[in-house]
């Protein structure tokens, strides 16, 4: 079989880096732009929405990790000739990205192309 995982390589190292290269995200009534965790950290202590900045970044981390963590079992689990597991690893991957980020960007295409080849 002809299993994806070079893509699932990429969504490792991107869901593990997601708090460091971040996105577009914006906080408090300005929209004042915050795109990664080092930039809410570094946010001046007056900023009023600095807490819930640096708290969401931090919890993109942890998912990032999570998500990782899953795609992780589920590059071992298609090592091994099991793509049902890598499928559930995925999918749950999927579902904590989906938390953070509604168009799952990073998991959303892996968990495709398991199924294409399950």
């Amino acid at each position: 079989m002809n299993y994806p995982i070079e893509k699932l390589e990429q969504a490792i190292k991107e869901a593990s880096n997601w708090a460091t290269t971040g996105w577009s995200m914006t906080f408090g009534s300005r929209n004042v732009a915050v795109n990664s965790l080092k930039e809410a950290q570094e946010l001046k202590e007056t900023f009023p929405n600095r807490p819930e900045a640096i708290n969401y970044w931090v919890d993109v981390e942890t998912v990032g990790k999570e998500t990782a963590s899953h795609g992780e079992k589920a590059k071992v689990a298609l090592q091994n000739g099991e793509v049902a597991t890598a499928i559930n690893s995925i999918y749950f991957a999927r579902y904590l990205e989906k938390r953070i980020r509604d168009n799952t960007p990073t998991w959303g295409p892996v968990y495709l192309a398991l199924e294409e080849v399950s």
